[in-house]
């Protein structure tokens, strides 16, 4: 019944939703959530585990860099220093 009236007071005499919620007594919160139609849950988030930042290594120069950094030069040499 208020949602009926919110409606004639904004197509018939020209007043805003805002207006016509004010002069019923419901939050206009209430209007959008009755009237908007339901969307459901958000999708989940693509998969990332198959995506590569485009920085990224490629797979030969991970390999020779890890190849570097276990060489005899950097055995004694912690990551920090």
């Amino acid at each position: 019944m208020i949602d009926a009236t919110i409606v004639e007071l904004t197509d018939d005499l020209g007043l805003g939703i805002g207006a016509a919620c004010a002069a019923v007594g419901r939050p206009r919160v209430t209007r959008h959530r009755r009237t908007s139609p339901r969307l459901g849950p958000p999708a989940p988030p693509s998969s990332r585990k198959c995506q590569r930042h485009p920085r990224s290594l490629s797979d030969t120069e991970g390999r020779e860099a890890l190849a570097v950094l276990h060489s005899e030069r950097f055995v004694d040499v912690s990551a920090a220093g």
